[in-house]
């Protein structure tokens, strides 16, 4: 009869395309009929899923089973345990016996024990690398062949190299979308719109959709370690100009990107994220009314919402364009004929400012010097901080109310105009909102302004009456400077 033992149970299975776990269901239910013939007692189970013990790569349960110190170890193989020498030298130095169903006892308490383990882990490790090997040759070949082979079916193509009836449609638009001007996340969001879904049944995001676009084989391109051998056999989603002018466009350096390469990003239209649809609420979207790059097809914003609400792109780009010019030209304007003497004030603050800043240092130099007493710099630095702190809260009540013209070249605005990233700041720092509104049903004709689009505006600019007093310093501060000037001329 066995000796009562507590045991560890640990499987693994390398490939779970699936994701059902019936391998390593399987591999558990015969390492716990085992136990119970034996009469061990089942301590804790360590499940590692859809993960090689060949590539070295982390698994996570295995290295939990290394670090609960286990009494036993019970695998359905040694295999699924460890496959690389150097990971069973970390299970030897737990000084506890391994058990497998399919392979026995391995007794790693003696010198025996240990040189069967590493002899048998050796060989598993020989006919990993053998088989990588082989793995990798015949990928060259039929890379040269310029066969199709895939593990699962790629999205747009059968698994024999034709095109999918639905998906390859979709892919090509998604390509020519791009080119049109459409964001990935647009994009993407249209597929799952239209009912597709990946490979693994997720929902299409810009993330997922990006390195689909970037496979050669869309354009029937072979490629073998990351780099391009020729032409394919099998059919192509693409003509291979479409493809990489896609490609071109997502890796450029000025492209926003979600995998952190940086970069800056570049908006195709003014009011995406901005302007908002006057019935939901929702932001509005760029989009196209037609199949774009066509003759009649227009750009438009689009309720992202329920679609409550449709207008041409274009025009209400002029409109917007239009009144945040005027606004700003009206801001300049006021600012332009304020008063006068605010600005004096303004400009004697700072030279006041620039004064006590000196004073200050001058204070702090004499006491270094020796030439001042403690008392004499303490009450001298408390008074110039205070009058500077007085400074400081008029300098920033004037910041807060006026709008600097000094931001925008009021001239070369309608230049900005054409480019969006140069003027969408400006319409932020204009605007407090703006509002498309439906057109009412049964009206065909062009949206008008302002029936149809509501623009916010923000206020004019207050223009803060600053009227300049001199130094308002305590007669006791002002008689430290002159007490200061003093014990210096004497000395």
């Amino acid at each position: 009869m066995s000796t009562p033992l507590n045991v560890s149970l640990y499987v693994r299975l390398s490939e779970d395309e699936r994701g059902t776990q019936l391998g390593v269901a399987r591999q558990e239910q015969a390492c716990r009929e085992l136990a119970e013939a034996k009469g061990w007692t089942v301590r804790d189970v360590f499940v590692d899923n859809d993960l090689s013990a060949t590539t070295g790569v982390r698994r996570p349960e295995f290295e939990r089973l290394l670090s609960s110190k286990p009494d036993a170890i019970l695998c359905w193989h040694t295999d699924r345990l460890v496959r690389l020498s150097r990971e069973l030298e970390r299970v030897i130095d737990l000084g506890v016996n391994v058990h497998a169903v399919q392979t026995g006892h391995l007794d790693l308490s003696t010198p025996a024990g240990r040189a069967v383990a590493k002899t048998v882990t050796a060989w598993a490790q020989y006919e990993g690398e053998q088989k990588a090997e082989r793995q990798k040759l015949a990928a060259k070949q039929r890379a040269q062949a310029g066969k199709p082979w895939w593990p699962t079916r790629p999205f747009g193509l059968n698994i024999d190299g034709t095109l999918h009836p639905d998906e390859a449609p979709a892919l090509k638009k998604a390509y020519e979308e791009l080119l049109n001007g459409y964001t990935l996340a647009r994009v993407s969001r249209e597929l799952a719109e239209g009912g597709f879904t990946t490979n693994k049944g997720n929902p299409w995001k810009a993330a997922s959709l990006r390195p689909v676009l970037l496979n050669a084989r869309n354009a029937a391109i072979r490629v073998y370690n990351g780099v391009e051998v020729g032409k394919a056999a099998w059919d192509a989603i693409v003509p291979e100009t479409t493809y990489r002018a896609v490609v071109r466009l997502l890796n450029h350096p000025d492209r926003r990107s979600n995998g952190g390469a940086g970069g800056k990003g570049r908006r195709t239209n003014l009011l995406t994220g901005f302007a908002t649809c006057d019935k939901c609420g929702a932001t509005v979207r760029g989009g196209w009314r037609g199949t774009a790059g066509d003759e009649n097809a227009y750009r438009v914003y689009e309720c992202s919402g329920r679609h409550c609400v449709s207008h041409p792109a274009e025009w209400v780009d002029s409109v917007v364009t239009r009144v945040v010019i005027e606004r700003v030209e009206t801001w300049a304007d006021v600012l332009a004929t304020g008063d006068s003497a605010s600005d004096v004030a303004a400009a004697e603050l700072r030279i006041e400012e620039k004064a006590l800043q000196s004073r200050r240092a001058e204070l702090g130099e004499l006491f270094a010097s020796g030439r001042v007493g403690v008392e004499t710099l303490t009450a001298g630095v408390q008074a110039a901080e205070h009058r500077l702190s007085e400074i400081a809260d008029l300098s920033a009540q004037r910041a807060a109310n006026a709008f600097s013209v000094d931001l925008y070249d009021v001239e070369a605005l309608w230049l900005w105009a054409d480019d969006v990233d140069k003027f969408r700041p400006v319409v932020e720092r204009v605007c407090l909102g703006i509002r498309l509104k439906q057109r009412g049903k049964g009206y065909r004709g062009m949206p008008r302004y302002p029936e149809h689009l509501e623009i916010d505006l923000k206020p004019l600019p207050k223009v803060v009456e600053l009227s300049y007093q001199p130094p308002a310093l305590p007669e006791s501060a002002r008689q430290v400077w002159t007490d200061a000037r003093h014990e210096v001329a004497k000395s």
